[in-house]
This record gives C-alpha cells, sequence and structure tokens, in this order.
C-alpha cells in the first residue's frame, strides 16, 4: 500500500515538472490568472504584452486611471497583446481583466511613463564617431534619436543604440550626423510622440564607418530535434555585440501539429532555467511561426541583456526541430579611407561566381535578369568599368531580380562548406529593404529566407552579406550552367547588386 501511494505521489510530481508548459486541456482545471505582463510602463498607443492562464475568454482590459478596452488580440490561452489606449492615468496601479470567470487583478503595478531630459555627456560638443550619451529617466518606450541641423537631419532608430536602458541611451554618431553649433536633438517614441532633447555643438571627427543591420549566426551546428524539452545551449560569448533592441530568431522546422503543442522557450542556463522573461519562459509555435520557417523574441530590456551577458541562452520547449539560431543586430562597419568606402569581401581564386553582370564570352549581363522587369533594371558601370545590377523601381510582386546562368560553372564538392555571398549598396534615403522578402536559386535548388535579407541601409557603401549554404545544400552540387538567381518581392527601389557568388568557409 505505501509503494503504491509513494508512485501515486511520485507521478503527480513528475506530472507537474513535465506538463508545466503545456496548453491546458480543460477549462474546469484551472482558473484565469494574471502572471506578468511587460513593458511595465507605458504610454497610450504602445503594445502591451500580458502572460497568464486561461485568457481565452477575456472580455475586458482595465488600466489605471479606469480606463477600459475591449480591443485585444487573444494571441492564445496565455498571451493578450493589446494597444494601449488614451487618457490613462498618472497614478501607479494594478491591471485588472474582466473574464466570463469574473475579475483578475495583477500583482505587479503598472504606470505612465513620463519620460524626462536632464542632461548630454559630453554635455556640450560631440564629434561624429564618437559615442554620446542621453541621461534621463522613462526611456524604455524611445524608439529613434532625430538630429537636426540647417539643412540635415538624421534619425538612428533603436537598433543602432550602443545602448538602451530606462535612463540612458547611447549612440556612437555616424558620418552622416549634421555638424554645426546648433545641432536640435529629439527623441521619439514608439507611439510617435517626441521630446525636445536641446542642442549640442556637433563637429566632423577622424574615423570612416557607419551602422548596418546584420544577421549573426549564433548556433549552425547539426539540426537539434526539441521532442521533449531537448535544448542548445549557446555560450555568453556569442552574445558580445548583442544590444537592447537586437532580435533573437530561432529557424525551425519538423514543427508538429498543433494538437501536439509545440512550443518555443528561451531560457538563461542559470540554476532554475528561467526564461529570459516571464513571456519567452514558454510559448506557441504558431502556424505563421511555421510558415515563417522561425520564430523571433526580442531583447527588449537591460535585464534581458544582462542575463544573456552573463549566463548565455538556451533554447528548448517541445516538438520542433531547431536548424539555426542567430541575433539580427546591427554593427559599425569601419570602411577604407578612400572614397570608395567599400567593405565587400575580396574574389578569390576559389570564388564560385554565379552572377556578376560582365560579358563572359557571348554571355552579357543581359542575360542575368532575362526574366525580369526590364524597365526595373539598370546596368551603369562603376569607375574600373565593373558592371552591376541598379533596381530603378520597385519589385512588390514575386520577381526575379537576378535569374539565368548561361555559364558553366561545373561542381562544388561538399556545398555545406561554402557561403552564398552579394554585394549590395544601397541609396543613402532609400528605406524599407529590410522588409523584402528573398530566396535565392542555386543551380534549381530553392533556398527560402524570407525578410531581413537586406539590411535597411548601408549607408550608401558596398558591403557583403552572407548566407549558410549548409542550411539548404549538402554534398556536391552540379551547377554547370543550370538558373542560379535571386527572387522575391516587396523589394524597394534603391539597391545595387553584383557578385553573386560562392565562398568556401
Amino acid at each position: 500500500m505505501k509503494t503504491r501511494i509513494l508512485n501515486l505521489i511520485l507521478a503527480v510530481f513528475l506530472l507537474s515538472v513535465f506538463s508545466s508548459c503545456e496548453e491546458k486541456d480543460s477549462k474546469e482545471e484551472w482558473t484565469p490568472v494574471i502572471a506578468s505582463f511587460y513593458p511595465s510602463i507605458i504610454m497610450s498607443g504602445t503594445e502591451l504584452t500580458i502572460i497568464g492562464d486561461d485568457l481565452q475568454d477575456t472580455r475586458s482590459i482595465t488600466f489605471p486611471g479606469g480606463n477600459t478596452t475591449t480591443e485585444f488580440v487573444v494571441v492564445n490561452s496565455q498571451t493578450l497583446k493589446v494597444r494601449v489606449p488614451e487618457n490613462i492615468g498618472d497614478e501607479e496601479d494594478r491591471l485588472t481583466i474582466t473574464t466570463s470567470s469574473g475579475v483578475l487583478s495583477s500583482n505587479q503595478t503598472i504606470r505612465k511613463a513620463n519620460p524626462a531630459f536632464e542632461y548630454f555627456n559630453p554635455a556640450e560638443e560631440v564629434a561624429t564617431y564618437e559615442n554620446l550619451s542621453i541621461i534621463g529617466s522613462d526611456f524604455l518606450l524611445a524608439s529613434s534619436v532625430k538630429f537636426a541641423g540647417k539643412e540635415k537631419e538624421m534619425t538612428v532608430s533603436a537598433i543602432d543604440f550602443l545602448r538602451k536602458s530606462n535612463s540612458e541611451i547611447k549612440i556612437k554618431l555616424p558620418k552622416e550626423t549634421p555638424s554645426g553649433d546648433n545641432i536640435s536633438l529629439k527623441m521619439i517614441f514608439e507611439n510617435g510622440e517626441e521630446m525636445l532633447l536641446g542642442e549640442l555643438k556637433v563637429t566632423e571627427g577622424e574615423g570612416n564607418g557607419s551602422w548596418v543591420q546584420s544577421e549573426l549566426v549564433i548556433f549552425d551546428d547539426e539540426p537539434k530535434e526539441i521532442g521533449s524539452w531537448g535544448n542548445i545551449v549557446i555560450p555568453k560569448e556569442r552574445f558580445v555585440s548583442a544590444k537592447v533592441g537586437d532580435m533573437i530568431r530561432v529557424y525551425i522546422s519538423d514543427v508538429a501539429d498543433p494538437d501536439s503543442y509545440p512550443q518555443g522557450s528561451l531560457k538563461a542556463p542559470t540554476g532554475n532555467w528561467d526564461g529570459l522573461n516571464e513571456e519567452m519562459g514558454c510559448f506557441e509555435i504558431t502556424a505563421l511561426d511555421k510558415s515563417s520557417g522561425y520564430y523571433e523574441r526580442q531583447i527588449a530590456d537591460e535585464a534581458i541583456l544582462d542575463l544573456l551577458s552573463e549566463y548565455g541562452l538556451v533554447v528548448t520547449g517541445q516538438n520542433y526541430t531547431v536548424t539555426k539560431v542567430s541575433l539580427f543586430t546591427s554593427v559599425w562597419i569601419e570602411s577604407d579611407n578612400d572614397n570608395s568606402g567599400s567593405s565587400t569581401d575580396p574574389i578569390t581564386e576559389h570564388t564560385v561566381m554565379l552572377n556578376d553582370f560582365d560579358p563572359v564570352g557571348d554571355h552579357n549581363c543581359d542575360w542575368d535578369h532575362s526574366w525580369t522587369d526590364s524597365e526595373a533594371t539598370e546596368f551603369p558601370s562603376d569607375e574600373n568599368g565593373n558592371i552591376y545590377l541598379y533596381l530603378a523601381k520597385p519589385l512588390m510582386d514575386d520577381s526575379w531580380l537576378i535569374n539565368c546562368n548561361h555559364v558553366d560553372r561545373g561542381s562544388v564538392a561538399d556545398i555545406e562548406n561554402y557561403e552564398i555571398k552579394l554585394d549590395i549598396r544601397i541609396d543613402e534615403g532609400a528605406e524599407g529593404f529590410s522588409k523584402a522578402v528573398i530566396q535565392f536559386v542555386i543551380a534549381d535548388n530553392w533556398c527560402w529566407v524570407g525578410d531581413n535579407v537586406f539590411p535597411e541601409t548601408t549607408g550608401g557603401k558596398w558591403i557583403t552579406i552572407r548566407f549558410d549554404a549548409a542550411q539548404w545544400l549538402s554534398g556536391e552540387l552540379n551547377i554547370g550552367s543550370i538558373t542560379c538567381g535571386v527572387f522575391g518581392n516587396n523589394i524597394p527601389a534603391g539597391i545595387s547588386i553584383d557578385n553573386f557568388r560562392l565562398d568556401p568557409k
């Protein structure tokens, strides 16, 4: 009898441990609860995420000051997303939710943000390529800082901040920063509100470079099956360049059907393996995540960044496979001190050139875009006579940006040891490129990437973007004269492209 009781106790314990992050099967077993929400300071028009249990029957959400909204999104039974309404109260208070079961109150409090600027450091004068700190309070919802001179303006987005906390924003000033004695600075928040910070003298410093948004691969080993809370541990050294505002993207495959509750989880490898925050501890892998081939979460605050910097990251969950993990961040690219400002990888004797728009025998650049809108593409030459493609009009529908390869490129052994590379340059002032959706085509193999292939800007300079071919290809690849190219949609005008190629890692 004692043995049966002990076995029963053990079974209940194990069930509570291993099912703690699963969807609830029966309403009767659970009472709605608010576990947490973020951010804990809000502004009208910003997004608030609420985490809890059995929230699917929520009817309304009430903010400090008694302002109630019925406009929200039920992501799943554990997550609500709501746009903060107008006229919320100034007093800090609890968040309340009305459900079919009654009224719930949060344990933590929430308050309206009241951003305030205190001072600059340095206080009066700063040069381009130097760091500037903006000190104050309630900066958590800042999305950008605008520098304005008499004839020129420049905006630094949050992803390009060196540091973002509730009390400090630190920026490295790029070359494009307006210079002069009375440069006005303005902070812009996620809801569009603006706060004037004051004026600074900005001088032209020594150096060369600019911020470029980039994908940094932090895990790219053999695909890892996350069957029943298997895990991948990524060391803290991979996050040395991470900043608040960066995105962690987990590329996924073999996602189970919804009935099997596929779930993701991003944790810190501490003693308790706590989630990076409440929401990241356990979340549903949605149909959109499955079709996109990845899920992603933002490093939204200093607390998350501190965990990653001190401990690293655990990617876990259940019922899916991880193929790659990347950090989408912005990096400062130092350019050469010549007029070209080029930061491209060299073409070597080991390069396998797929499309470069230069004539090869009777092959000419027109063949490399013969399936593309001819009115959208132009083929200028640089000062060295090198021909490249320039997109003069946007390609919004599914289109070939680069296509064909009528030159025999032979074969490549162990293609998984190569990177797919493309040189690009985005016109200064052009925008929307990170939202372009792209596929690479390598010898008739369609390699889906999605958005964030192109950075939002290159500062008018040439750079090289790189992708690991092992994501899609392995073994010997016969290229010959089989079609190679770049296919996609939602591609704005103003991008130059050259040297679509394979290079050994």
